[in-house]
């Protein structure tokens, strides 16, 4: 059974997000520059504080994938994630939402008004190391 929110069978939980974000090495910043999403939104999901929009998941998910994510789906052992090796294919690429526009992300485009109605800032929490 694949993991959902809203309906959305391509849904990604916090877990998977704070994992992948982990494994590329990125804050809470650097995705949501890569995504066009609101700090607050990103770190609100990772909390697991209210459901995002199908289009938010779409933007964050495509922006990990982009940078070499893939998203595992529950398989009996949880879903999960992991980094793809340089140049390969996604196991799970033709059910995988396709990254928002060019166009569709400046649409989406933090601007200073909307940060100044976003309300305080959310602190990132620091993520736990995993040795191998």
């Amino acid at each position: 059974m694949s993991s959902t929110i809203n309906g959305n069978f391509d849904a990604i939980i916090p877990a998977q997000l704070r994992a992948a974000r982990g494994l590329l090495g990125w804050s809470q910043d650097q995705l949501a520059a890569a995504s066009a999403v609101p700090k607050r939104t990103v770190a609100r999901f990772e909390l697991g504080e209210g459901a995002p929009q199908q289009r938010t998941i779409a933007a964050i998910r495509g922006a990990l994938e982009a940078a070499g994510v893939e998203f595992i789906k529950e398989n009996g052992g949880g879903p999960g994630v992991r980094l793809l090796k340089a140049g390969a294919v996604p196991a799970e690429a033709a059910s995988t939402p396709a990254a928002p526009s060019a166009a569709d992300l400046e649409k989406r485009r933090v601007r200073p008004e909307d940060e100044a109605r976003s309300g305080p800032e959310v602190k990132e929490k620091p993520l736990r190391q995993i040795d191998d």
